[in-house]
């Protein structure tokens, strides 16, 4: 190995910890303020979170569909189609809530705490 092989191989492995202390201070910033602002999640309250975020998409998709009920543009309405995209805002703003919740638990931001309690899926 040359000294210039070896000088860029000593910097890849020093960058390379760097990151790798970075990507820990990382993560320990997002576990303490995540478990300080949530004070724990729950399996239950995970699984609670997914249900809304589905009650959300049927709604929205329940309101679409009723487009099908529209026999004319005249008959449409912007009540309707307001209503419509309200749905929608509060399910993609609740889906992408979920998505970050899903992210941090992924990245090992925050356990998930059992709690025993069972889930309703038909409500």
């Amino acid at each position: 190995m040359t000294d210039h092989e070896l000088d860029s191989f000593t910097h890849q492995q020093q960058t390379q910890r760097l990151f790798e202390n970075f990507e820990r201070m990382i993560t320990a910033f997002n576990t303490s303020s995540i478990t300080a602002a949530t004070g724990g999640v729950s399996v239950r309250e995970f699984l609670e979170v997914a249900r809304v975020v589905s009650l959300l998409r049927a709604q929205y998709l329940q309101r679409v569909v009723s487009l099908a009920q529209v026999d004319t543009l005249a008959d449409l309405g912007d009540d309707k189609l307001q209503q419509i995209r309200c749905d929608r805002e509060a399910y993609e703003e609740a889906l992408q809530g979920f998505g970050a919740l899903r992210h941090a638990l992924m990245r090992d931001y925050f356990k998930l705490n059992e709690d025993g309690d069972e889930i309703n899926v038909t409500s």
